[in-house]
């Protein structure tokens, strides 16, 4: 139900310098490492999107890996190991690992044969995804009837408008990411956990809104009515048959999980080193 959220794909680049395009007889060397190669081919950023992991797409992050591979005679890379990935244990460098097919560079010759065994250094930069985030509730004035407001809140707790939401949206993290939890890193493990707090955080200050906008624009005695409605035994039928089903509902669950990514992609960042964000 939820699973449409994202509004963009994350992007992925080549970082750090490509070579040139022209033909040479010998690529530089140091140490048997070639310090300038000459890419014939290279993933395109359709290509590497395939690989961006799911749970770091989630929370809006980019990662930044180190790459080191052997190249072979015909210039593929083979024998590859990540050296560095930020952020670490969220899926880089797998990521990057499992790009290495796509490359190819113009092999190292000696007297104008290829010849195999050196290695090269590729640096990836994973550009974070662009998530769009709906604009936050136009604020209103705390109600000059403080009682009225007192009334708001007990209706936004009879209609069970907090509860729907937080078990819709924990429900949905959950089923996305129930394989990946099953063998998760601590990151990931972490990065799911504060999403699905985040999620919480996030509908009571929506709830919240509501009450006051209830507030604002109710009189009293409607507050009460409707919220008598919502105690009765038909009132309660009536929400739990609804349930999120509503279009309303709907709106409130996109908005929440988007500023609950953002939230928890902040509280994650602030025990973990990350690399791009967006």
């Amino acid at each position: 139900m939820i699973a449409a959220i994202l509004a963009a794909a994350p992007s992925a680049a080549m970082a750090g310098p490509a070579g040139s395009d022209g033909p040479r007889d010998s690529l530089p060397l140091a140490g048997g490492t070639v310090v300038n190669p000459d890419w014939t081919v290279k993933p395109t950023g359709e290509e590497l999107q395939r690989y961006f992991p799911p749970i770091a797409a989630e929370l809006g992050l980019g990662g930044m890996v180190r790459l080191q591979c052997d190249v072979a005679l015909d210039g593929t890379l083979g024998g590859c190991s990540a050296l560095q990935e930020t952020p670490i244990g969220m899926g880089f460098g797998e990521a990057a690992l499992n790009a290495t097919k796509y490359f190819r560079m113009r092999p190292m010759t000696v007297n104008g044969v290829p010849v195999a065994g050196a290695t090269v250094v590729i640096p990836l930069t994973f550009g974070a995804p662009i998530q769009g985030i709906d604009p936050i509730p136009p604020v209103i004035d705390e109600p000059t009837d403080a009682a009225t407001l007192v009334l708001a809140r007990e209706l936004v707790t009879a209609t069970g408008l907090k509860a729907h939401l937080v078990a819709a949206l924990q429900t949905s993290i959950d089923s996305r990411y129930s394989l990946l939890a099953a063998d998760a890193t601590p990151q990931q493990a972490l990065a799911i956990q504060s999403l699905k707090q985040a999620t919480v955080r996030q509908a009571d200050h929506y709830v919240e809104f509501v009450a006051k906008e209830y507030a604002a624009t109710l009189p009293a005695e409607t507050i009460k009515a409707i919220t008598a409605f919502y105690l009765s035994p038909a009132g309660k039928a009536w929400a739990e048959e609804e349930g999120g089903a509503n279009k309303t509902m709907q709106m409130a669950y996109a908005y929440i999980y988007r500023r609950a990514a953002t939230d928890a992609r902040e509280d994650f960042c602030k025990t973990t080193q990350c690399g791009p964000t967006q």
